[in-house]
């Protein structure tokens, strides 16, 4: 803040301690690699259904069992396709 003669009169600041955020972060990240190598040896993996919008989203591991990547279209048709491929259109 300056006053009128263009003098520094005083300072404002906003602090926020941001510790227990990155603990949470901290804590959160190795939960899901625990959940990633749990999912590894047990040879299972997980998916996230989003019913409205009728797309899927997997893990690594799932898309390993189902011999899928990155690319493979993960919609209700493309589920169908894997878990019943003579019925699949």
């Amino acid at each position: 803040m300056r006053n009128s003669d263009g003098g520094v009169v005083g300072a404002a600041a906003i602090a926020r301690d941001i510790r227990q955020r990155k603990q949470a972060e901290a804590a959160l990240r190795e939960s899901l690699e625990s959940l990633k190598e749990a999912q590894i040896i047990g040879c299972i993996g997980s998916y996230v259904l989003d019913i409205p919008a009728g797309v899927w989203t997997s893990s690594d591991v799932l898309d390993g069992l189902f011999g899928i990547d990155r690319e493979y279209v993960r919609t209700m048709a493309g589920w169908t396709a894997l878990i019943h491929p003579m019925t699949a259109p």
